[in-house]
């Protein structure tokens, strides 16, 4: 159960990732023409760094600790997706309207999702992969 919910938590994280990065403008559901002010604040600041960083690095999390629990491909394949989504986002970010092709965005998005994928390395080898994890506790509950 562990192994599949770590999983899903990656592809779901994938989707909705995809869909922020890609939609032209992804705040206006919720929050109207003031969402799209925000993110313009956002976009001309250092934050835009931050943000994309962040947001690939919890990408690189996740789908290296999804691999780790078994099933999927390599961990190098599966950091290697998320690099290839935050380069690929950002060519198509030129097509979509409201949205603009930054170099500076994609080597954040590349920064974070190393960062990432290597955050979820150590935690795998202090703690344990999310595989090794539910074995034990099917275990020591068994």
């Amino acid at each position: 159960l562990l192994t599949r919910a770590t999983q899903l938590a990656a592809f779901a994280y994938l989707l909705l990732l995809s869909w922020f990065t890609m939609a032209p403008d992804p705040w206006f559901p919720l929050f109207g023409g003031y969402g799209r002010q925000v993110e313009t604040t956002v976009d001309t600041s250092l934050a835009d760094a931050a943000q994309h960083a962040g947001a690939y690095g919890v990408l690189g999390f996740l789908l290296v600790r999804a691999a780790l629990a078994g099933g999927w491909p390599s961990t190098g394949l599966t950091v290697t997706v998320a690099v290839v989504h935050g380069l690929v986002t950002e060519l198509v970010q030129y097509f979509v309207p409201l949205r603009t092709c930054d170099w500076t965005d994609a080597v954040s998005n590349v920064a974070g999702a190393a960062a990432g994928a290597a955050f979820a390395m150590a935690v795998s080898r202090v703690f344990g992969t999310p595989r090794a994890v539910a074995q034990e506790h099917s275990v020591s509950s068994g």
